[in-house]
């Protein structure tokens, strides 16, 4: 052979040696990148995981901080509409209500109960004696009752025995759970 072509050769070699060299090169970098821009989509997708969960951490501390508030309304609750009926406690604090007021109770008469879905209604109806004012008192400290009592009709009549009073019969209904 002779040294031009021993020359050629060489330099093909050395060019094929070359462009397979620079062709590794390439798809080694190709290859790096493509497991760059995975590892860029992994990091993105995590943070994004990570942000969620931080906000479902601050959702869960929030309600953590929230369950006194909860407890007490709960137990509000509880006392508004009991889970027994509780008359002869309604019955005292309606007494009780009346003579604060400065109002003569004449009579209390409990009616038939009513079956709710969730509850019981229990409507009463009861007579009293005494001052326009201290009636109204009387409806404000019924609506400021720790239970809850529905007024749903008020009747006022003047007392022909004692001049200024007047009698009121008011109807209403207090509720308690049912079934519980």
């Amino acid at each position: 052979m002779t040294l031009r072509k021993k020359t050629d050769v060489i330099d093909l070699l050395i060019f094929l040696l070359i462009s397979l060299v620079l062709t590794i090169m390439l798809f080694l970098i190709y290859n790096q990148l493509i497991t760059a821009r995975q590892v860029y989509d992994n990091v993105a997708e995590e943070q994004a995981a990570l942000s969620r969960d931080q906000d479902r951490l601050n959702q869960l501390v929030l309600l953590k901080d929230r369950v006194g508030e909860q407890q007490e309304r709960m137990a509000r609750y509880d006392h508004l509409v009991p889970q027994s009926p509780e008359e002869s406690s309604l019955l005292n604090d309606i007494k009780v209500a009346a003579s604060y007021c400065g109002l003569q109770l004449a009579q209390i008469q409990l009616e038939e109960r009513i079956n709710g879905q969730d509850y019981v209604e229990m409507p009463f109806k009861f007579t009293l004696k005494g001052r326009y004012q201290s009636l109204l008192n009387l409806l404000v400290e019924m609506e400021n009752s720790p239970r809850a009592i529905r007024i749903d009709e008020v009747n006022i009549s003047k007392d022909q025995e004692n001049g200024p009073d007047i009698e009121a019969e008011i109807y209403a209904s207090a509720f308690y759970t049912a079934g519980d």
